[in-house]
């Protein structure tokens, strides 16, 4: 649609001449296929690899940018860039049938509030790593935190449950009967976990407890669809004290590896892991952690690449994760637009909560996913510039995004580039793109 605009100023002269003026106004519409610049993208390592000596094309999922965990570390110019996700818990408590050995349900929905609130803190705002020592590496925000979820459709239902069963209750971390691997407890009582993380607060077995040998401490393990905790109840402090251990372990679901081996993390030092906290005298007062990922007694620092490999793992589309993500982008929230304002590369996927918008001057490059919010839409100002190199732009699950946008004034219009296996899916206003794009040595 075009819009203009004339007025008329009247000047009362005794001339009786009048003057007119017009004002030019922004034109905006969805791109139309002539509008685009598409090219040509050259066969290259990024997009071909050679198994069993044959060269097979990587799709957009599978290309070199997308799977590289750099591109998931948030810039800190850029933090708006890099949406978070809240991923959904739920909370068991068992004991035994007798009772006595967890928390009640008053003081357990007490921990679990402080737990939640204390460990979703450390995930914004994370700490700066004490290894290795003296290090300049940025502190940022480690892109999720974790909301309790009850069944859908019962409002009393607030995540949270209780079961007695003698045979499943507890939880042996070393010896001879140690159980922690076992799953029987979380198939008798596992609720919601096609979309839910399952938490289970054990006791350690009051066997155990009575040994002079057993440490009764606050452990847990990461078993693909739930997590198993113990100890909460025994060492009876606020919730708070256990956020290390839920984060260490939520670390594992999303990932991440012990980071005093080789966790594939080169700001992660190999250590022996002997100092618990930090000292005033040696070894400890260089040699301590506070990583999520080692056994230390704050467990509260992620590193650049630790962010950027649970990033990329939430952003994975066919991530198994996935699924416990609330779906942000089935609803449209506008106060989250993301304005682009300089020269930028997307190269790792990500679901926006917003609109997108490339302003005067402009540039955009995406080289991988982007998961587009419902009824969301891309617009590019004049003298902006978007371009889509094997990117793939869509709604996360199928729904309808409106599309692209230009704008034009006067002589200036916003540009869009398309080329490579670029796909744009679920948009309410399609781009007819040619069949193919004849490349640079083929044209006359």
């Amino acid at each position: 649609m075009r819009f203009k605009t004339c007025f008329f100023l009247f000047i009362l002269v005794s001339t009786g001449l009048f003057f007119t003026g017009c004002t030019h106004q922004v034109k905006r519409h969805f791109v139309q296929a002539e509008e685009v610049q598409f090219f040509s993208v050259k066969e290259n390592e990024n997009r071909n690899v050679r198994i069993n000596g044959k060269n097979i094309r990587l799709n957009i999922l599978q290309n070199a940018a997308c799977n590289n965990y750099q591109n998931y570390v948030p810039k800190p110019a850029y933090l708006e860039h890099f949406p978070g996700y809240k991923l959904r818990v739920n909370f068991h408590f068992i004991d035994f049938e007798e009772g006595g050995y967890n928390y009640e349900p008053a003081a357990a929905r007490e921990m679990v509030n402080s737990l939640m609130h204390s460990a979703n803190v450390d995930l914004q705002k994370n700490n700066t790593s004490w290894l290795p020592y003296n290090n300049t590496y940025p502190v940022l925000p480690v892109g999720y935190e974790m909301v309790l979820q009850g069944q859908n459709n019962d409002p009393d239902d607030d995540g949270i449950y209780f079961h007695k069963t003698d045979e499943k209750a507890f939880y042996v971390h070393k010896g001879r009967n140690q159980n922690i691997q076992r799953r029987e407890v979380i198939r008798a009582f596992e609720i919601g976990s096609d979309s839910i993380m399952n938490l289970f607060v054990m006791p350690h077995h009051p066997d155990s407890v009575l040994s002079s040998t057993y440490h009764v401490g606050a452990v847990g393990v990461y078993l693909g669809s739930a997590i198993k905790m113990a100890g909460m109840y025994e060492l009876n402090q606020k919730g708070w004290a256990y956020r290390g251990v839920l984060n260490h372990e939520m670390g594992h679901a999303l990932g991440l590896r012990h980071a005093w081996l080789a966790d594939g993390c080169e700001d992660t030092p190999n250590h022996n892991n002997e100092c618990w906290s930090r000292t005033q005298t040696p070894p400890c007062d260089t040699a301590a952690s506070n990583n999520v990922m080692d056994y230390n007694a704050l467990q509260n620092a992620w590193t650049p690449c630790q962010v950027g490999r649970i990033r990329q793992n939430l952003a994975g589309i066919r991530q198994r994760n996935r699924r416990y993500l609330l779906p942000h982008w089935n609803q449209l929230d506008t106060t989250k637009n993301i304005i682009i304002t300089d020269s930028l590369l997307w190269a790792g996927a990500k679901d926006l909560k917003g609109n997108l918008i490339i302003e005067k001057g402009a540039s955009l490059k995406i080289t991988c996913r982007v998961g587009m919010p419902v009824n969301s839409y891309i617009l590019i100002r004049p003298g902006g510039r978007l371009v889509l190199e094997d990117a793939q732009l869509h709604h996360p699950e199928g729904k309808k995004w409106q599309g692209i946008q230009i704008e034009a004034y006067r002589k200036e219009k916003g540009v869009l580039a398309i080329g490579g296996n670029t796909q744009i899916m679920d948009a309410m206003n399609p781009i007819e793109a040619p069949v193919s794009v004849v490349p640079e040595e083929g044209r006359r």
